[in-house]
């Protein structure tokens, strides 16, 4: 591509620094929108108007006014339509130039999921991460070789989208080091500005037990220990069960999110209402249907519902299904969404990885593996897939499987962890119906796991650190020799499987 040419919203002349004015009642976004109601249809008028209030000192004022419409219509952020009338958005946010906190977040949030901003943001962070410099020629050449995204060589429309998300607090300007507010950056990909507005009220508490509760998406009334535990443990939030209906439960009942059931001698059961799915569950699968590009049906699949999609579905529904499955488990696990690979060559050999982090006190990235197969899985795939963390940067791992694991695949696994940075969880039968009736299975079952885990990476008595060792002594020597070679064939494998793949196979 050359030239002008760029798949990012038409920009030039639409930006907040050229549209900053101190005469009328509004300036910038709101005033551009306040003479579009104006002029509605009027498309020459506008530009008129538009040429002498932003541009009187410019030499072209009327080109600079054309590009301001090319701006606002499709080819760049979509707020008017062709015959100059204002498109769905363009008229949300006419309604929302009085409050020019919630118009910007709400522009942004338009900004992120529907025009790559997201991309570009997700592209800044690695580069950072990797120490490589954030130029726009970086920028660029890592949103085609990453995303396929298209800017021309002279386009500078992200310049223009900087500035608007900027207005929204996300990002800063006028430096070549990029600033991310990431919390200002999940809230708005979170949940819109009137989303936002109605959970307001509400204590950090009660909104973990929200999240906890989208994640579980019962189908029925459940008891509300079972969201307790998932809130408690995933979003770090201390909710006394002593307390709960009084400082949870009633107050989310009347704001309209839950109905409650009591019951004598048991914890009381809690059912989501119409508000709930619309104002909590809702945004939520949103953003996820639109980073993993399934839709939000699949995503709302039960664990039982997503076993007869593997066990009945075609090829297509199978990969829908593994990722559905991925992002399940991870969401569950209170794990963010990073990115996403899937194989499948037509066969019931279909796998997939998604990329999830848990980012609360520092970067714990997980890959977790599901494979279609009903195959028991072996030494190789176990390989395999460390291979793949070792390209992704992930130290935890999570291998689920449909059927089981071939004992050596179980050696090669805990070898591999005594000698390299991974944690490696498995999880066999899957998906596990259990899981829909009792939630907190999966934190139990890799609690179990974890156990035996830790004292496999204990530090030896003899070392400086002076730990203790569990059972490294024990193994004869037939299964050292055998772990022995397992050791030899992954190094081996990863060699060869790091020539094949690289980072690119992975989708945001």
């Amino acid at each position: 591509m050359v030239g002008n040419e760029s798949d990012l919203p038409f920009g030039d002349a639409f930006s907040p620094a050229q549209l900053d004015t101190d005469s009328g009642e509004y300036t910038k976004l709101a005033a551009v929108l306040d003479l579009v109601a104006e002029h509605k249809g009027e498309e020459a008028e506008f530009k008129s108007v538009v040429a002498e209030r932003f541009f009187e000192d410019s030499g072209t004022p009327d080109e600079r006014a054309r590009l301001v419409v090319l701006g606002l219509k499709d080819r760049g952020y979509q707020l008017v339509t062709d015959d100059f009338y204002f498109t769905e958005l363009g008229e949300r946010l006419y309604d929302l130039r009085d409050d020019e906190d919630q118009l910007y977040r709400e522009f942004a949030r338009h900004i992120l999921l529907n025009l790559h901003g997201r991309q570009v943001i997700d592209i800044i962070r690695d580069l950072q991460s990797a120490g490589q410099d954030t130029t726009a020629d970086e920028i660029k050449d890592a949103l085609g070789r990453y995303y396929d995204i298209k800017i021309g060589e002279t386009s500078n429309h992200w310049s223009q989208m900087r500035g608007w998300l900027a207005e929204a607090e996300i990002l800063n300007t006028g430096s070549p080091y990029y600033e991310i507010n990431t919390s200002r950056l999940n809230e708005i990909l979170g949940l819109t500005a009137e989303e936002l507005d109605a959970l307001e009220g509400l204590t950090d508490e009660q909104r973990a037990f929200l999240r906890a509760f989208a994640i579980i998406d019962p189908d029925e009334a459940i008891e509300n220990t079972d969201v307790r535990t998932l809130a408690t443990n995933h979003h770090d939030r201390n909710i006394p069960q002593g307390k709960i209906t009084e400082n949870i439960l009633n107050p989310l009942a009347g704001a309209g999110y839950l109905e409650i059931t009591s019951q004598r001698g048991s914890p009381n059961l809690i059912e989501p209402t119409e508000a709930f799915d619309a104002e909590v569950l809702e945004p939520i699968l949103e953003q996820y249907a639109e980073r993993t590009g399934i839709p939000r049906e699949a995503l709302r699949l039960s664990f039982t519902e997503l076993e007869n999609a593997l066990d009945g579905g075609s090829s297509s529904e199978r990969e829908t299904g593994l990722i559905a499955l991925a992002v399940r488990l991870g969401r569950q696990l209170g794990l963010e969404y990073v990115g996403r690979r899937t194989d499948d060559s037509g066969t019931s050999e279909a796998t997939t990885d998604v990329i999830m982090d848990d980012a609360n006190l520092t970067l714990t990235r997980w890959l977790i593996h599901c494979s279609a197969s009903r195959s028991k899985v072996t030494p190789t795939q176990i390989a395999s897939v460390t291979t793949t963390a070792r390209l992704t940067n992930a130290n935890t791992i999570l291998y689920v499987a449909r059927s089981g694991f071939r004992e050596d695949a179980t050696q090669m696994a805990a070898r591999i962890m005594q000698n390299e940075p991974y944690t490696i969880l498995t999880l066999n039968e899957q998906p596990d119906p259990a899981y829909d009736e009792n939630p907190a299975a999966l934190s139990e079952a890799l609690e179990e796991q974890l156990h035996s885990i830790r004292r496999t990476k204990e530090i030896p008595d003899d070392g400086p650190f002076r730990g203790r060792s569990f059972g490294i002594e024990e193994d004869s020597e037939g299964s050292q020799s055998m772990i022995q070679g397992f050791e030899d064939d992954f190094e081996r494998f990863q060699e060869s499987e790091s020539e094949k793949r690289d980072l690119t196979d992975f989708t945001g």
